[in-house]
């Protein structure tokens, strides 16, 4: 974890990051410690969503995979 959270940036644009379960991406996003700004990590996680769409060809639900970590008003 202390590798992803030091090259967070470097870590989101790779595939292995695209390859991550939706529970191992939720458990890496209630990390308070990623280096990078987080408009630029919703729009990661939203490659994300995109990427596992397709490839499973399922609706990714969003609000599972943020809702420990955004409070949705």
């Amino acid at each position: 974890m202390d590798f992803i959270e030091e090259n967070t940036e470097s870590v989101f644009r790779t595939k292995g990051f695209h390859e991550l379960s939706e529970e191992a991406l939720s458990l890496l996003l209630q990390s308070d410690k990623l280096m990078m700004d987080e408009l630029e990590i919703l729009v990661a996680v939203r490659e994300w969503a995109t990427v596992n769409s397709v490839r499973f060809g399922l609706l990714v639900d969003l609000y599972n995979v943020l809702g420990h970590c955004v409070i949705f008003q």
